[in-house]
């Protein structure tokens, strides 16, 4: 469950959840309830609104407390890790490729070639590396809807 309300008093009665149950404490603790004589109430117009992860190190503690999380953004990391390392990659290029380019040794054919480096590193940087913050602000959101698609969905 994403968000479960309970009156105070039966959470203390039950003794609160079971972590060692984790990631399904939930669930004994609402068998547990209803066992005695609890009711449960679901409520699909229920809309609960949440702020993101503060920081990077409460985004690195919910990947590691939520086993799914990190399959369903997976891709998505794994791209703004390629696209931020290859970024550096350019940037290495292209420090270099400049001080090709301002040697005056350098021949004018080379210093197309030189340009070029420098050129390509400026497109991809501002192109595909400087998409990587907002794409990770994106994973912070911490979507999950992909969780809610019923199994039936899926054809086999």
């Amino acid at each position: 469950l994403c968000n479960q309300f309970a009156r105070r008093q039966a959470m203390l009665d039950l003794g609160g959840f079971n972590e060692a149950l984790y990631p399904n404490e939930e669930n004994a603790l609402m068998d547990e309830l209803q066992k005695r004589g609890g009711k449960l109430i679901y409520d699909p117009q229920l809309i609960v609104h949440r702020r993101p992860r503060r920081n990077l190190k409460a985004f690195a503690k919910m990947l590691r407390t939520t086993p799914f999380v990190p399959l369903i953004g997976a891709c998505d990391y794994l791209n703004c890790l390629g696209d931020s390392l290859v970024g550096w990659l350019h940037i290495k290029i292209a420090v270099e490729a400049a001080k090709k380019f301002s040697d005056p040794a350098t021949g004018e054919q080379d210093k197309v070639f030189y340009r070029g480096k420098i050129e390509g590193a400026k497109f991809f940087i501002n192109r595909i590396t400087g998409l990587v913050p907002a794409k990770l602000e994106n994973l912070k959101k911490d979507d999950q809807s992909a969780m809610n698609i019923p199994e039936e969905s899926f054809a086999v």
